[in-house]
Formats: C-alpha cells, structure tokens, sequence
C-alpha cells in the first residue's frame, strides 16, 4: 500500500493524472496565488500560486454505496 501510494505522490508531482477504473481519479489541480489574511492579527497575507491534489470518486463507486 505504501509504494501505491508513493507511486502516485510522484505521477502527481509530475502532472500526471492517475485513474483507477471503478474507483476514481487523482489529479493535480493549479491554484492560482491570492491574498488571504492571517486570522489572528488580521493581517493580509499573499498565498503563493501552488499543485493542489484532487480526487473525484467515480459514478459506479458512488452508486455501489448507496
């Protein structure tokens, strides 16, 4: 389990999207940089631009749950 997972830190690192029939897709989404604010001083702060990890459960594993 652990070397799956550490497979797929690294496609996503690399952009790669990794989709696993019947289960569901990992992907690596671009969030752009904005301006956030620290809620303990009420500071503005800029939040780099940065790789988010997504994953979207596919419709059958969504329906075998229900």
């Amino acid at each position: 389990m652990e070397s799956f997972l550490e497979d797929i830190i690294i496609s996503l690192g690399k952009g790669e999207d990794i989709k696993i029939s019947g289960f569901g897709t990992f992907k690596s989404i671009h969030q752009n940089a904005r301006n956030g604010r620290n809620p303990k001083t009420g500071e503005k702060v800029k939040i780099p631009a940065r790789a988010v990890p997504r994953f979207k459960i596919s419709k059958k594993f969504t329906e075998e749950i229900r």
